[in-house]
């Protein structure tokens, strides 16, 4: 029993420390965010400016971004983890459907309460590739991609049966939460600031969840790893 509470508090230790890391992280970019340097102006239109225009001019590649952008919408996102998280309590791991559903939400509301505090306005190109309403900061697409990322890795580490799925998942999430914040550049909607915030938020908020509550079933309570025909 022993063994098995050091290594909760391994677990523990490390996704608080991660977390914190990434909320420092976050911290410092929204400080820059709101002090609106005019390096950071340069730096965020010289970064977005020719991926946008790439998009702009090419309707393919607008029409790709703005179906990737459709799919990976926030509210679909959470629909996904309240499927996912269905699934989870028919096999018994409840706890895990919990923690996904607080990491989704928590991420939700995280973005929209930062958006509304820092309401810092969409990016202006003199010639948009697309457009969005509300604010920019953080990146909403970003945000819950992340936390998403963040769920599958945890997920893959609690139950794939290899090594080798688990590594496939745990990459894919992590090229696909990259992908998604790279698409809201192409459209021209965020900054580059914009994405990199969204997915330390998104990051954070997955670890800190996962230090405060453990989606591991407790030890001592008997649960089903398939569901019964």
């Amino acid at each position: 029993m022993c063994g098995v509470n050091d290594d909760v508090e391994r677990r523990r230790t490390s996704a608080l420390l991660g977390g914190g890391t990434g909320v420092v992280l976050f911290g410092l970019i929204a400080l820059v965010v709101h002090a609106d340097p005019h390096w950071l102006r340069s730096l965020d239109h010289g970064l977005g400016s020719g991926p946008q225009r790439f998009t702009a001019d090419h309707r393919w590649v607008l029409n790709l971004a703005n179906f990737v952008a459709d799919v990976t919408q926030p509210d679909y996102l959470v629909g996904l983890v309240l499927v996912i998280a269905g699934l989870l309590a028919l096999v018994g791991h409840w706890r895990a459907g919990v923690w996904a559903l607080i990491v989704i939400e928590a991420s939700r509301w995280g973005y929209y309460l930062l958006k509304a505090v820092f309401e810092r306005p969409r990016p202006h190109w003199a010639h948009p590739a697309a457009h969005a309403g509300g604010w920019s900061f953080p990146s909403g697409h970003s945000t819950a991609i992340a936390a998403l990322a963040g769920i599958a890795i945890v997920l893959a580490i609690m139950f794939s049966p290899t090594r080798r799925l688990r590594y496939r998942v745990i990459s894919g999430a992590l090229v696909v939460a990259a992908l998604v914040g790279f698409d809201r550049i192409l459209l021209g909607v965020h900054y580059p600031s914009d994405v990199l915030g969204g997915l330390l938020l998104g990051a954070s908020i997955t670890l800190l969840t996962l230090a405060a509550f453990d989606p591991l079933p407790h030890r001592d309570r008997p649960h089903r790893t398939t569901i019964a025909p």
